[in-house]
């Protein structure tokens, strides 16, 4: 790849890329830092890595930088291809040059037992995945190599309702109400439900259609992890069950057609399954939504009017993914959801979402209500994130968006070419990655969160965050380039793992 072309940014796909061309006065051939995956984090990721590139002088936008060492690269393509390529290490399917590291990913879904596994080496587990090429066939996993998976809450999200209702009332659907569409069983919007104190569009006679994701999609998994603890056999259409999943169409069974996308099959037998519309990435539903009437789709709210965010502009400024007034999506509208256990109808902003994160339901297998404290816990990867799939409190469809990292990691090099001098300097992408975690779990970073309509990760979650994995203060020797765990060079370090 040459270094000195600034990569192509897509709408379509999310990508954000960069690379600045050297100063006149100093020629330097940088390194790169890949990433990808969660469509919904791109922005606030691009955010973070700007707020601190003047002092690393590693940019992840389109301007020239004098004295710019490297870039990080992160394209939104989703939460299932953020997850794959980070586990069998392939910068091929974020679309970076083959033999690159992909130092960390981005997923709304968290990490499967199987997936962490793969990750340390257990072939059953990378098979169960369909983990077949790259580090998944390596003795060791990607663990060999990189040292232990890390994966934390970068910050939370409500999942939104978002639609095109020809309703002139603010619209509330219950439980009910989305098990039945999402299933197919309800096909008519005068078939919803009128809970009590809150508002359905149930007087309107109108066929109701669905857009879904088609790709491995966080979004997908945060619908059907609630849909999955609230659906019955009474309020879900015959024969489907739903279970936390990142595709969509799988709730279908054989009613699907696999590939690398999934789409609901148009000839199956199950109600108004005619009526679902598959689109790939956040930005491909949004813009099918709006050119449909009296259909819903599941949006994060940066995709809504709630925090609408513009499509990238063509040369991939960062700035033009916060908020603004001519959105294209400024004007989807999306429904509250009427919170069971309350009794009470929320819409999905930062308040509602922040209220549900902190009131899991234990009983119906949400879990993790605090940081990890022990050993086991702390190195563990699934305790490090929360799972709410039926909140108590606040808006009903909720989670994490989840980073991803490795422990250890390997020197790159940059070279400054003045005077006819060359000098090959080392860089550990370690360093960027600490420096990343300190400045998005930072307190100014919450209104940054708030205005694209996240919420932060809870308090003790962000100090433990800093404290486990930047440094090593309650001695768990978690820390990023451990130095008992590490071999790496920038971490000077006698341990077992070189580092990706």
């Amino acid at each position: 790849m040459n270094r000195n072309i600034l990569l192509a940014t897509t709408a379509a796909a999310g990508i954000i890329g960069l690379t600045a061309l050297a100063p006149a006065q100093a020629q330097i051939t940088q390194f790169n830092i890949n990433g990808g995956g969660s469509s919904l984090a791109t922005s606030e990721y691009i955010r973070t890595i700007d707020a601190i590139a003047g002092t690393t002088n590693i940019w992840v936008n389109e301007t020239t930088h004098a004295g710019q060492i490297g870039q990080v690269r992160y394209i939104g393509d989703g939460s299932g291809a953020g997850q794959k390529a980070f586990l069998i290490q392939d910068a091929t399917v974020h679309g970076y040059t083959a033999g690159q590291a992909v130092h960390f990913g981005g997923s709304d879904a968290f990490l499967s037992a199987n997936q962490i596994s793969c990750w340390q080496g257990v072939t059953a587990g990378c098979t169960a995945e369909g983990l077949t090429t790259g580090l998944a066939t390596v003795a060791g996993g990607g663990q060999a190599v990189g040292g232990p998976i890390i994966q934390l809450p970068a910050f939370g999200t409500p999942l939104a309702i978002a639609h095109t209702i020809l309703y002139s009332k603010a619209v509330t659907l219950d439980d009910n109400d989305l098990c039945g569409i999402f299933s197919g069983k309800l096909t008519n919007w005068s078939q919803t439900e009128n809970t009590p104190g809150s508002v359905h569009p149930a007087a309107l006679n109108g066929t109701i259609g669905v857009v879904y994701r088609i790709d491995g999609s966080g979004s997908s998994f945060l619908l059907t992890q609630h849909l999955s603890r609230v659906c019955t056999t009474s309020n879900t259409a015959s024969g489907i069950t739903f279970t936390t999943t990142k595709y969509f169409a799988d709730i279908f069974g054989s009613a699907v057609v696999s590939g690398s996308n999934k789409t609901v099959n148009p000839s199956a037998t199950v109600a108004n399954v005619g009526n679902f519309f598959g689109a790939s990435g956040s930005t491909g539903v949004a813009n099918l939504l709006i050119t449909k009437t009296n259909t819903v789709a599941y949006l994060t709210p940066d995709y809504t009017s709630i925090a609408p965010k513009s499509v990238p502009n063509s040369t991939g400024s960062a700035n033009a993914w916060t908020p603004n007034a001519s959105s294209p999506y400024l004007n989807l509208k999306t429904a509250k959801v009427y919170n069971s256990h309350q009794a009470k109808a929320y819409a999905p902003n930062p308040g509602g979402a922040s209220v549900a994160l902190k009131n899991p339901n234990l009983v119906n297998h949400d879990t993790n209500p605090s940081a990890p404290s022990t050993l086991a816990q702390a190195t563990d990867p699934s305790y490090w994130i929360p799972q709410v799939g039926d909140p108590l409190l606040g808006y009903p469809i909720v989670g994490y968006t989840a980073l991803i990292f490795s422990q250890c990691y390997a020197d790159l090099k940059y070279t400054t070419v003045a005077g006819g001098v060359t000098t090959t300097t080392a860089y550990n992408p370690g360093t960027e990655i600490k420096a990343f975690l300190t400045q998005l779990y930072g307190s100014g970073n919450k209104t940054n969160l708030t205005l694209e309509g996240f919420t932060a990760a809870p308090t003790g979650f962000q100090s433990t965050i800093i404290k486990s994995f930047t440094k090593n203060v309650n001695g768990f020797n978690t820390d990023i380039n451990n130095t008992a765990i590490c071999q790496a060079a920038g971490a000077s370090g006698v341990g077992t793992f070189a580092g990706l």
